[in-house]
C-alpha cells in the first residue's frame, strides 16, 4: 500500500474487508470523518497492545488527517471448528487409553472422563495467527477506505471547481467595470470639491492632490491583483490530479486569503451593482469553505 494519498481525497469514507482461513473469518470495518489532526480508535482487540500500536501506525502511514474508528472481529468457521474439536477429543481419548494400558488400569474410559480431563488449548501459534490476520484484513480495509475517500474527493473537487469558476466569472465582471467606476468617482469627487471650495479658493495643484488622494483611498486595484493571484493558486491546487501531499490545508489557507481581499474589496468598491456581486462571491466562498473542511 502507498504510504500517502496521492490525489484530492475527502476525509469521509468507509472501508470493509474480510480474510478467511481454514478455521476463522476475520473482519475489519473502518469509518473516517473530518478532523484537523489524525485520531484513531480501535474496537474489538483484547489485550494485544502491540497489535493496536501497529494498526494505529498503519493508519497514520496511509492517511494524514481524519478521525478513524476501526472495528475488528473474529468469527469462527463452525464447520471446521467442530471438526478440529472432534479430532482433539479423539486424540485425547487415545492418549488416555495409552496411559491406561501402560499403567495396567482396566475399565472403560467414559466420555465424561475424556471431557473433564481435556486440557485447555493454549496455542501461541494461534495468537500469532490472529495478530497477522488482523493486520492483513486491516490493510485491505484501508485500501477500500482510500478508494472511498478518493471517490468522495472527486465529488467535492468537482463541486468546488464549479463554484470557483462562478467566482472567476464575477471577478471578471468587477475587473472590467473598475476603470469606468474610477473615472466616475473622479468626476463625482471633483464636482463635490469644486462646489465645496467655491467660496474658499484653493490652488489648482492642491485641489488635484486632494482629489487624487480621495480616489486612491477608494482604489481597489491592489485587492483585485491579489485576489486574482489567490484565485489562480486555488485553481492550481484543484487542477493537479496527482499531489505529493494532501492539499486540504493549502486550500483552506488560500481561501482565507481570498476572503480577506474580498472583504476589503466590498468595503472600498462603492458601487451598488458591484457590491451585490461581492456579496454573491462571499456567499459562494462560504459554501466552498464548508466543502474544503472535508478535504484531506
Amino acid at each position: 500500500m502507498k504510504s500517502k494519498s496521492t490525489q484530492i481525497s475527502s476525509m469521509t469514507g468507509f472501508g470493509h474487508a474480510t480474510v478467511t482461513d481454514s478455521s476463522d473469518r476475520y473482519v475489519a470495518e473502518i469509518r473516517s470523518v473530518n478532523s484537523r489532526y489524525s485520531e484513531t480508535r480501535i474496537f474489538g482487540l483484547r489485550e494485544d497492545f502491540s497489535l493496536e500500536f501497529e494498526l494505529g501506525k498503519l493508519i497514520k502511514q496511509t492517511f494524514e488527517r481524519g478521525k478513524f474508528d476501526l472495528t475488528l472481529r473474529k468469527e469462527p468457521n463452525e464447520k471446521n471448528q467442530n471438526a478440529n474439536e472432534d479430532k482433539r477429543i479423539k486424540a485425547h481419548h487415545a492418549h488416555l487409553k495409552k496411559m491406561q494400558k501402560s499403567l495396567g488400569i482396566k475399565g472403560e474410559i467414559s466420555l465424561e472422563t475424556v471431557l473433564r480431563t481435556l486440557p485447555v488449548q493454549k496455542d501461541s501459534r494461534n495468537e500469532t495467527k490472529n495478530h497477522d490476520q488482523f493486520l492483513k484484513v486491516t490493510q485491505k480495509a484501508l485500501e477500500n477506505l482510500l478508494i472511498s475517500r478518493r471517490n468522495e474527493g472527486k465529488i467535492l473537487a468537482n463541486d468546488i471547481s464549479k463554484r470557483h469558476a462562478q467566482i472567476v466569472a464575477w471577478y471578471g465582471k468587477i475587473e472590467s467595470k473598475i476603470p469606468m467606476i474610477r473615472e466616475r468617482r473622479r468626476n463625482d469627487i471633483s464636482t463635490k470639491v469644486q462646489a465645496a471650495i467655491a467660496d474658499y479658493p484653493m490652488e489648482a495643484k492642491r485641489i488635484e492632490g486632494e482629489i487624487a488622494l480621495m480616489i486612491e483611498k477608494g482604489d481597489v486595484t491592489e485587492e483585485l491583483v491579489r485576489l486574482k493571484k489567490h484565485l489562480n493558486a486555488f485553481q492550481d491546487l484543484l487542477r493537479v490530479q496527482s499531489q505529493k501531499k494532501p492539499v486540504g490545508r493549502e486550500l483552506d489557507f488560500t481561501l482565507q486569503e481570498m476572503h480577506r481581499e474580498v472583504n476589503t474589496l466590498g468595503a472600498k468598491i462603492g458601487d451598488v451593482e458591484l457590491s451585490g456581486i461581492v456579496v454573491n462571491i462571499k456567499s459562494e466562498m462560504e459554501k466552498i469553505r464548508e466543502q474544503v473542511q472535508n478535504i484531506e
